[in-house]
């Protein structure tokens, strides 16, 4: 969901060449951390940004948006502007092309492209840190970050979750509405997530279900709060939980919920504010 989001204004397209532009520039600093940057290693690179994107927003999307030529264009560019400027001066400019929330998400996306071959080194997750402390992450919001990146990789998880997806659907038949029919002031784009649904509390209040099934995660929004539950095997116990919950749950009443939460899945973060932490 997150190379989605950042690519989902297509209209804008300087905007998103410019965005992604940046991406490849952020996964060529941690794929150069161990001083060692060949050409084959370029071509390595571009071909997981394209098999990222892909798994995003589809193979047709492939041409319009990560045509092999020009990321090859960004990458060598991005390998030289490493060499000339120095470091310093190169995550500066990284970090201008990311600001608000696409930051985390450039983040995670750099670190899964430089997991491609299965692994992160220590050099790269080393370099993951000074690029998220260039973007201004730090302390608990950069542990969390790591800790959901370290997560995916990990779980290496075989593709789409399309069963998470018809049974978040399903809660459609158990009194949950369809955000994009219902709420016309959604203020998230409707193709960032595979599936969506809303509890509307009879005093306007929200409990909001989005399933990231690329990434196996879902994430639940209550007003300015928002939870992500790396799920894993646990997407049961965790749906079971928020049903059960759906006419209390609120940002006033989340702490006597996130116990319940964290009994069914460990893997729990909380944004406030902007800020992300781990539960």
């Amino acid at each position: 969901m997150t190379v989605r989001k950042i690519l989902s204004a297509r209209s804008a397209r300087p905007h998103v060449e410019s965005l992604l532009r940046g991406l490849v520039h952020a996964a060529v600093y941690m794929a150069h951390s161990d001083g060692v940057y060949r050409e084959v290693e370029v071509d390595s690179l571009i071909d997981a940004v394209r098999d990222v994107v892909k798994g995003a927003v589809g193979e047709e999307a492939l041409g319009e948006l990560a045509a092999t030529p020009r990321l090859l264009d960004w990458g060598r560019e991005g390998r030289m502007l490493l060499r000339t400027r120095g470091e310093e001066a190169f995550l500066s400019e990284v970090a201008k092309a990311f600001q608000g929330g696409f930051k985390r998400d450039a983040l995670l996306v750099a670190y899964r492209i430089c997991a491609a071959d299965g692994k992160v080194k220590p050099v790269e997750a080393a370099a993951f840190r000074k690029l998220a402390t260039a973007m201004g992450l730090e302390g608990l919001e950069l542990e969390a970050l790591e800790a959901i990146a370290q997560r995916t990789v990990a779980d290496a998880h075989p593709g789409r979750d399309e069963v998470g997806v018809a049974k978040v659907k399903a809660l459609l038949t158990r009194g949950w509405r369809d955000p994009f029919a219902d709420l016309r002031a959604a203020h998230l784009e409707p193709d960032w997530y595979d599936a969506s649904v809303v509890w509307v509390d009879p005093s306007g209040a929200t409990v909001r279900l989005d399933l990231d099934a690329e990434d196996h995660t879902l994430h639940v929004h209550l007003g300015d709060v928002h939870l992500l539950v790396q799920y894993g095997d646990a997407l049961d116990q965790v749906l079971a939980v928020l049903h059960d919950a759906k006419e209390t749950l609120s940002v006033v009443t989340l702490d006597v919920y996130l116990p319940r939460l964290l009994h069914a899945c460990r893997d729990v973060y909380v944004e406030r504010a902007g800020h992300l932490v781990r539960v």
